[in-house]
């Protein structure tokens, strides 16, 4: 019961996840989508309070 469960996003995800993100446009959707590719299945839940957390921002310039 309860307990402490680490976040899936950290570590080198949390590295890559940050490079990926600054690099370029992107939408929450598609990161699942790249974070799924690469082998890490994660909800769109979960990387919305990533990048909420790490204050990026994911809107697309016009």
């Amino acid at each position: 019961m309860g307990g402490h469960r680490p976040k899936k996003l950290s570590g080198a995800w949390r590295s890559w996840l940050l490079v990926r993100c600054r690099g370029g446009d992107f939408t929450r959707r598609s990161l699942v989508v790249e974070l799924a590719e690469r082998g890490l299945k994660v909800d769109y839940r979960l990387v919305w309070e990533f990048v909420h957390a790490e204050g990026l921002s994911h809107k697309k310039r016009r």
